[in-house]
């Protein structure tokens, strides 16, 4: 599938996120985020259903922003869709805010931890 650049109307061309990898994880895991026109920006937040959770801030290199998903107790502050889980397991629509705009968002999957 190809995907198409968005651009604005002063011809910029705006951070777009393909992949993330993995797509189901714990609390305290790495994930990766890939995506297009992300190399030059020097730093970005993560958003966790929307919500730029000023903790994490990520560099951004080669097109991809590593992060690690917030603990358990972090994630049950995030309103959730009803999109199934308990507590602070279930799905999250994540994306990143590049100088004040958030990109496109995709669906991560929180599991519980075992312990």
């Amino acid at each position: 599938m190809g995907l198409v650049s968005v651009h604005t109307d002063d011809s910029r061309v705006t951070p777009h996120i393909s992949k993330l990898s993995p797509a189901i994880g714990k609390p305290e895991d790495k994930v990766m985020i890939h995506g297009q026109h992300l190399k030059d920006v020097a730093s970005c937040s993560i958003a966790f259903n929307h919500l730029p959770l000023n903790e994490v801030k990520a560099p951004c290199k080669d097109n991809i922003v590593s992060f690690t998903v917030p603990k358990t107790e972090n994630l049950n502050s995030i309103p959730k869709f009803n999109l199934g889980g308990n507590g602070a397991y279930g799905v999250y629509w994540i994306s990143l805010i590049v100088n004040g705009v958030e990109t496109n968002a995709l669906p991560f999957q929180v599991i519980e931890k075992n312990e």
